[in-house]
């Protein structure tokens, strides 16, 4: 029983599908403030954050999150600051598509089991930004995660310390300064569901 806390746990604290992509062209700058709802298998997880983007290629921000088990008496709340750099750009030198790499650490807290955990978290995404001629944008993109997660309890009978490896593929939708981006993950032969919404207040 200990054992399947444990991976309910470790899937509470898997690096979700929240991944800043473009949503601000190049040389633009500006503040995004967001919202996020997972609907998992497993838990229920909801979330606000805000993010500064420098010139359309720098985005550091914050993500302040609850998540609760959807089958056991479980509760986490999470921050988790991060950052994002563009590191190749739509047009520049006849790229076809962006790439970003991005780095996060996550720090969990279980009020009802009084421990804490955190993950470090990796990313590279890929995407390519469609303008119509409307005020209407269309961004998909495709992300390859990577996360480290540590317990800061010692477990003699199973480890305390989980990595994994997941894939996310989505689209962002922007009208005007507001944005919507379904997302899916697929990561340990589970799928996940993720929406994400937000406003872009520009410099």
């Amino acid at each position: 029983m200990k054992k399947l806390l444990i991976l309910h746990i470790l899937m509470l604290i898997s690096l979700h599908a929240y991944s800043q992509t473009d949503q601000f062209d190049t040389g633009e700058s500006g503040f995004t403030i967001y919202g996020q709802i997972s609907p998992y298998e497993y838990s229920t997880l909801v979330g606000l954050g805000a993010a500064y983007t420098e010139s359309g290629q720098f985005t550091m921000g914050i993500t302040l999150g609850l998540e609760e088990s959807n089958d056991a008496d479980l509760t986490s709340t999470a921050i988790k600051p991060f950052l994002a750099y563009r590191a190749v750009r739509q047009g520049e030198n006849n790229a076809p598509l962006n790439v970003i790499i991005g780095a996060s650490y996550q720090h969990n807290n279980f009020k009802d089991l009084d421990f804490t955990a955190g993950t470090i978290g990796l990313n590279l995404i890929v995407s390519h930004r469609i303008t119509t001629k409307s005020s209407f944008v269309i961004i998909p993109f495709a992300g390859l995660n990577y996360s480290r997660t540590k317990l800061d309890v010692d477990l003699l009978w199973f480890s305390n310390r989980y990595s994994g490896v997941g894939f996310n593929i989505g689209s962002s939708f922007l009208i005007n300064q507001f944005y919507l981006t379904p997302t899916v993950l697929f990561a340990d032969g589970d799928s996940n569901f993720n929406l994400s919404f937000g406003i872009l207040l520009p410099n």
